[in-house]
This record gives C-alpha cells, sequence and structure tokens, in this order.
C-alpha cells in the first residue's frame, strides 16, 4: 500500500488569496521628494521577492499584482514615503 503525501505545490486558496493580496499592497509603496512620487520601492521589492520566492505563485500573476497595485499607489491609494 502507498501511502499518500501532498505536494508541496498544493496550497490553500486562502494562502494563494494572501500572496495575490500581499502582492497588490506592496506595489503601493512608492518614495516622494518635494511632494512628487519617483521612485516604486514597493515593485522594486515585489520583483526581486517574485524572483527568489520558494513556493511561487505564477510569476506573471505576481508581476500583474505589482502593476496594479504601482498605479494604484501612483494616483494616491496606498503608502508613500517622503524624503
Amino acid at each position: 500500500m502507498a501511502s499518500k503525501r501532498k505536494s508541496a505545490n498544493n496550497e490553500y486558496d486562502s494562502v494563494y488569496f494572501l500572496k495575490v493580496l500581499l502582492y497588490l499592497l506592496l506595489g503601493t509603496v512608492w518614495l516622494a521628494f518635494d511632494g512628487k512620487k519617483y521612485i516604486p520601492v514597493g515593485i522594486i521589492a515585489g520583483i526581486l521577492i517574485a524572483q527568489h520566492e520558494r513556493l511561487q505563485l505564477d510569476r506573471k500573476i505576481e508581476y500583474a499584482m505589482l502593476i496594479v497595485g504601482g498605479l494604484l499607489g501612483m494616483i494616491g491609494i496606498g503608502l508613500t514615503f517622503w524624503l
């Protein structure tokens, strides 16, 4: 009788949703100087995390969520660090 093993690639829906939400929120983080947003810090960090994450979602979905978050952050929804 063979024992049943759970594959490492099988994730719960809640974990998948949490990762998508975190990538979306991470994309909204911007760095601003003199009242204007210049550097999308969250997108840069998100791309680095997406490349080195062990249990990956589809990388295209991760990048899409980062871009949507970046656009939301650019229009004013999200977290901005002022210098």
